[in-house]
């Protein structure tokens, strides 16, 4: 049924912003979020990163140096590279950008929070699928996917996207809440 796939939020402009919050997710009734994703970066080679949050709209960014992630990329000339970080405080969604006009990220991003009454470590993942311009204007694709791997466990309640260095330029997304 259309009720299982809902647009939750969506928001689009060229204010300079540090990052993008998404508190209050309704972890109750959806098990996933659907992200997608275009941004440009303030900083030249910027990094795309996600953090987790917990606490609702009052809450904090969960730093714990427990998220691993993946990325593996063909640039234009089809040469395949990768990055792979292992208990870093982010999930790395994707490698550097440049911010001339058209230079940017843009993604699909897929999370499933930790819910309670889940199994340890049965989520907290991420999941995904974007391309990048990089600051010399080449065009990049890559696949992203990371974990959280620390005892803890904690009951997500929103995540933030942030560059690593810099503002965030612009921007478009649009969430989704998946049962």
């Amino acid at each position: 049924p259309s009720s299982d796939f809902k647009s939750l939020l969506s928001a689009s402009t060229g204010t300079d912003v540090s990052e993008i919050v998404f508190d209050d997710l309704d972890v109750s009734t959806y098990s996933h979020f659907m992200l997608v994703w275009f941004s440009q970066p303030k900083t030249d080679d910027a990094y795309l990163y996600m953090q987790m949050r917990t606490g609702a709209g009052s809450g904090a960014n969960f730093t714990t140096t427990a998220y691993d992630s993946a990325i593996i990329g063909t640039s234009a000339d089809g040469s395949i590279y990768s990055n792979h970080t292992i208990n870093g405080n982010h999930w790395r969604l994707h490698q550097n950008c440049g911010n001339n006009a058209v230079e940017y990220h843009q993604t699909q991003i897929f999370f499933t929070p930790y819910k309670s009454g889940n199994q340890a470590y049965l989520g907290n993942f991420i999941r995904g699928q974007g391309t990048r311009y990089d600051s010399g204007g080449a065009y990049r694709t890559e696949v992203v996917c990371g974990g959280y791997n620390h005892s803890d466990y904690p009951s997500a309640t929103g995540f933030r996207i942030y560059y690593h260095s810099g503002d965030i330029n612009k921007y478009n997304y649009k969430l989704y809440g998946i049962v």
